[in-house]
């Protein structure tokens, strides 16, 4: 791809930029009187901001806390883990996060692994954590009540720290949810997120430096923290919303002109089916970024067709952050007129800094519509999996990250992800994949969303939500009709045997389908999902 001037000197600008905490160095001078966040507790300047990290690292430091210590923390989703976040930065410690919904005896594994000198949380939501750091973990400090973040902050010195930090320096562990035994930690350098940052810049052509107002609309213990350092590296204003059910999201956009907007593929379709869409001013929005999983093309036509072309979506993983590749903006259409679905279903062009190759089994490059493994060589890829050397070993092939993804390159050279390993279903001699069918799903003007699942005895199984035009209609009907609208586009090796419909699919807390627990219901005796 070609880059502009302005593109390049903003490349250039950002390679001043060694850590993290140079961000909010410059931003607290540059933009110091520029709203930094709003959040439910109010709104802080980029220098306001900036005084509460530096007091929170001073106070850290006063306790003992050194370059290269860890500090833990549940993630609270608010103003707190972004000044906790930003203090680790700052100080060149290792955080350890956890999201509110890990389970106990997940926390314990990983804190058994890498134990932390401090730990932030919520007493309330979370007492147990109280109780398992007295009794396993006597050394480590815990931080349980908002008032004693606020005594800490009150007790540091507002300056930046002088601790030597280096690019190479761990930043991070993020621990899996340890559900197939022991817990996984990626580890990732101060370095790679500035080099993330920066390819994201010089790729998807972001100006530096105007008024952009940032929402994720998931939660920023997830995928939703990548706009922080943008935020920052532009002088954009970060707002977390109350919460990320549709409601308060639109009011965040209405109320605080926001700008550029980054949901799961179900928070879009969430948005899309909202009943009083069109009576909301959504004009202020000028980029809305998706992605976190595959999003179906009809969606993403539907979307356009209602926002414009204003939608960008891109790959990416916490192994290996973006960007790997880009659908652009300008590659989902015309003003309100979509691309053809077979761009939109895809995830774009590889970026020139990152490779990409799909193989088979046996590691041999596959050419063009043909489904592999999707592997990753790239600046960005993470250093390996915490005091795990052979798991790290696994996970890569000829320097290659193997993302356990599957999925193919189109006739022009447009990377299309499929599905999860864990999530491709066998059929005698024959591989399915869901997404394949659950794109044709997506065609029916009454599906919301989509999880095509195999139950204990093989059967293929649909499970739908409805949209809400559609859900005063008859159940036997809809089945009778989805499934006649199925069998004439799909393959009789393809078409579920039994469709189900919710409410509601099961979603994560970062807001994802949560294929798992659909097979994992379909398992007990009823096939009952609650």
């Amino acid at each position: 791809m070609s880059f502009s001037l302005e593109t390049l000197l903003v490349g250039l600008y950002l390679r001043r930029f060694r850590v993290p905490r140079d961000l909010l160095r410059v931003a607290s001078r540059r933009y110091a009187d520029r709203t930094a966040l709003v959040s439910v507790r109010g709104a802080l300047t980029f220098a306001q901001l900036a005084d509460r990290v530096w007091r929170l690292a001073d106070a850290l430091a006063q306790a003992g806390v050194r370059r290269g210590d860890r500090i833990g923390y549940i993630a609270s989703g608010g103003q707190d883990q972004i000044e906790i976040l930003l203090a680790s930065y700052e100080l060149g410690t290792v955080l350890t996060g956890f999201t509110p919904v890990h389970a106990l005896d997940v926390i314990r594994a990983a804190l058994t692994d890498a134990p932390p000198k401090v730990f932030f949380y919520d007493g309330e939501a979370r007492p147990d954590l109280e109780t398992l750091l007295e009794q396993a973990f006597p050394g480590t400090v815990g931080v349980g009540h908002l008032d004693a973040l606020e005594a800490l902050i009150a007790r540091g010195r507002p300056t930046p720290s002088r601790e030597p930090v280096s690019p190479d320096d761990l930043s991070g562990l993020g621990f899996t949810s340890g559900t197939t035994g022991r817990p996984k930690a990626l580890t990732v350098t101060q370095g790679v997120w500035l080099t993330s940052l920066r390819l994201s810049v010089l790729n998807v052509r972001v100006k530096l430096g105007g008024h952009d107002v940032a929402l994720p609309g998931m939660p920023i213990s997830g995928a939703g923290g990548g706009l922080i350092l943008p935020s920052l590296a532009g002088g954009a204003t970060l707002v977390i919303p109350q919460d990320y059910r549709t409601p308060s999201l639109l009011e965040a956009i209405e109320a605080q002109r926001v700008t550029r907007l980054f949901v799961t593929p179900s928070t879009l379709i969430d948005l899309l089916d909202w009943p009083d869409l069109d009576r909301r001013d959504l004009s202020s929005l000028r980029n809305i970024i998706y992605g976190t999983a595959p999003t179906p093309a009809a969606k993403v036509e539907e979307a356009v067709r209602r926002f414009g072309a204003i939608l960008q979506q891109g790959y990416g993983m916490a192994e290996v952050l973006p960007p790997v590749s880009l659908l652009q903006m300008e590659a989902h259409g015309h003003g309100h007129q979509p691309a053809p679905r077979a761009v939109l279903r895809s995830v774009g062009h590889v970026v020139p800094q990152a490779r990409v190759r799909v193989v088979s089994a046996d590691g041999q490059v596959l050419e063009a519509n043909r489904v592999g493994e999707v592997e990753v060589k790239s600046p960005t890829v993470f250093r390996g999996y915490w005091r795990q050397p052979d798991l790290t070993a696994a996970a890569f092939r000829d320097g290659y990250l193997r993302t356990r993804d599957y999925g193919y390159f189109d006739g022009e050279g447009r990377l299309v992800i499929l599905d999860r390993d864990v999530d491709v279903i066998t059929r005698g001699d024959r591989r399915l994949y869901p997404r394949e069918v659950e794109e044709v799903v997506h065609e029916h003007p009454a599906v919301k969303e989509a999880c095509l699942v195999a139950d204990g005895s093989g059967r293929l199984v649909l499970v739908v939500s409805l949209r809400r035009a559609w859900r005063d209609r008859s159940l036997v009907e809809f089945r009778q009709d989805l499934g006649d609208f199925l069998r004439v586009r799909l393959p009789d090796w393809q078409v579920p045997e039994r469709i189900q419909v919710l409410p509601e699919l099961p979603r994560s807390y970062l807001n994802k389908v949560l294929r798992r627990e659909i097979r994992a219901a379909l398992e007990t005796p009823e096939g009952a999902i609650a």
